[in-house]
């Protein structure tokens, strides 16, 4: 992987947490000014009509403004942007260096990433592929840096994995290390929800794509046991094995896992509780 990929990309000064604080602010304070102006309005007997017209006028801008924050921060970009250190590319390799597998990681915890185990585990030799590798971006100088990673455990059923990441305590100063993913609720999505799904799309380098619910809990067959997923329909392809499903607010609500060969419509992503129940076994 080249790792100047991510070197072009603009980092934005506001993150998608502050841009939505600061549109409910907004919005807060433009209703509240409303409510004074309709309180003025209602005991001036008419008196106070300039006045109650500033009022309203102040109320406008307040929510104009509040709602341009909202939508910035819910766009696809937004939430693009809010997660360039906590999903991050993830390669596997074989003993002669050959790159078998490429896919996605998440930062889980600190330090801790998950990922699908069909990415780290050789069906042929029945073992962990000999060396994983995870890029990490720097937001000081614009670099990527690559770092092996542990398999601390996985589960083929499941088709998780968990990794820690091996830091490299000279080079790692400049970089935001391991900055942890926002984690949602799955148990909350409807069908039809907004979803935004990024990963490493065709080991390309990190992208996002923006699709919805189709459902929000389906039993479906894999690695020849039966387990709940999310069904989803958005565009994935290779390389976005193990990225992020994300909620409207950017919250973290399932892994994507697989899509079927003969219905590439559908995705389908395992629920973040199934995630963290199994990191807590």
């Amino acid at each position: 992987m080249d790792k100047g990929w991510r070197d072009s990309r603009k980092i934005s000064s506001w993150d998608l947490t502050g841009r939505l604080i600061v549109g409910d602010i907004l919005l807060c304070i433009g209703c509240i000014v409303v409510v004074i102006a309709l309180f003025i309005t209602m005991n001036g007997n008419g008196e106070n009509f300039v006045e109650s017209l500033i009022y309203v006028s102040v109320a406008f801008i307040f929510l104009i403004v509040g709602l341009v924050f909202l939508r910035r921060g819910c766009s696809s970009k937004g939430i693009f942007l809010e997660h360039l250190y906590d999903i991050i590319p993830l390669n596997a390799t074989k003993e002669n260096g050959d790159t078998v597998k490429i896919g996605t990681a998440i930062f889980i915890k600190q330090n801790i990433l998950v990922t699908n185990a069909h990415l780290i585990y050789d069906k042929e030799s029945e073992k962990v592929f000999d060396k994983i590798t995870c890029f990490l971006f720097s937001k000081a100088n614009a670099h990527t840096a690559e770092r092996e990673v542990v398999v601390l455990k996985y589960d083929n059923n499941l088709d998780i994995a968990i990794l820690y990441v091996l830091p490299d305590l000279k080079n790692d100063k400049d970089l935001k290390f391991g900055s942890v993913i926002k984690k949602g609720k799955s148990s909350k999505l409807n069908v039809g929800d907004k979803i935004y799904a990024i990963g490493n799309s065709a080991g390309n380098g990190i992208a996002v794509s923006q699709g919805t619910v189709s459902l929000p809990l389906v039993k479906e067959r894999l690695n020849e046991k039966e387990e709940y997923f999310i069904q989803l329909t958005v565009a994935i392809i290779g390389g976005n094995s193990g990225g992020a499903v994300l909620n409207k607010k950017g919250k973290l609500v399932g892994m994507t896992t697989f899509c079927k060969t003969d219905n590439p419509n559908f995705a389908y992503a395992i629920p973040i509780e199934e995630i963290m129940d199994f990191i807590k076994k």
